[in-house]
């Protein structure tokens, strides 16, 4: 036990000294390590956030990832944020929890909340500051006990200020982000995969696709006075990842599943080219160059699975 303690010590000192020599923001938070199996801890959060007010919207164990969980969740707070109806809030109405067993060691993770605000939700971020700070406290407070607490941003060498996450840009340089308009792939760069006649149409469609085709859905939220929704979606195990992804670690635990959006009568796919690197900074210029020919192919497996 007491040789157990010590390595765990050493891991989140690992991860420690990264996060204080890289100062700014990244995409997620070591949240710590449960002491648990993994299926225990599953079920301990399960029971936590029902217990505390929180909202599981759904599970999710990514094909060829036996020891990844990911939960999402939101509570009355965040909900209101999707709510709202300023462009890409829908995005941010919910966070992923991250779990990863490695050894002897379940680790948590989640979303940093000020990392993905700022970049879904710009110049409006400082309007929801409030809302995501509450959240973050709430869950800290609903959470179960853990082994070791760490609360350590992960998931990126280099950190960013709040400043450059608007105009998040992917270039070749050691840092992502740059003011500087390397490539045209920014958070407005989505994809239309298809138009509807209204948005209540393009919600029946889509739900209905979704219930008979290979796509698993994972979890969705509706708001129907800003017509919006969100689909969170599990790929065909058959369907290949990018590099990045099937290399992803206890640090990006957290990034999946990926979602669809209906903004209006629009069915909309975020690009993968503006997604992937934002939650995985330190992406390589070659597996940066894979996610052109990857998002056609991601596009025409949406289109075909649940538009035919």
């Amino acid at each position: 036990m007491r040789i157990m303690k010590k390595l765990l010590l050493a891991v989140l000192w690992m991860f420690f000294t990264q996060a204080q020599t890289t100062p700014g923001l990244k995409p997620y938070i070591l949240i710590g390590e449960s002491g648990k199996s993994l299926e225990t801890t599953t079920s301990d959060i399960i029971r936590s956030m029902f217990m505390n007010d929180f909202e599981v919207l759904g599970k999710y164990q990514p094909a060829g990832y036996p020891d990844h969980y990911i939960f999402i969740i939101t509570n009355p707070d965040l909900a209101k944020v999707g709510a709202s109806g300023i462009p890409n809030s829908e995005l941010i109405s919910a966070i992923r929890l991250g779990l990863v067993r490695k050894g002897d060691f379940t680790y948590l993770s989640c979303q940093n909340l000020e990392y993905w605000g700022g970049a879904y939700l710009g110049e409006n971020y400082p309007d929801f500051q409030p809302i995501f700070q509450k959240f973050m406290k709430d869950l800290t407070l609903a959470l179960p006990k853990l082994r070791m607490k760490a609360w350590i941003d992960i998931g990126s060498e280099a950190g960013v200020t709040e400043a450059f996450l608007p105009e998040y840009h992917f270039t070749q340089k050691k840092s992502v982000f740059s003011f500087k308009k390397i490539l045209p792939v920014t958070i407005n760069s989505k994809i239309t995969l298809a138009s509807f006649d209204s948005y209540s149409s393009a919600v029946n469609a889509v739900e209905k696709k979704l219930a008979n085709s290979g796509i698993e859905l994972i979890f969705s939220q509706t708001f129907p006075k800003s017509k919006t929704a969100v689909y969170g979606i599990g790929l065909p195990s058959s369907f290949k990842l990018p590099d990045t992804l099937y290399n992803s670690d206890t640090r990006h635990a957290a990034f999946f599943p990926y979602e669809i959006v209906i903004q209006g009568n629009d069915l909309i796919l975020q690009n993968p080219q503006y997604k992937i690197p934002l939650g995985f900074p330190d992406i390589s210029t070659a597996d940066f160059k894979q996610l052109e020919d990857w998002t056609l192919q991601f596009e025409a497996l949406l289109k075909a699975e649940i538009l035919n």
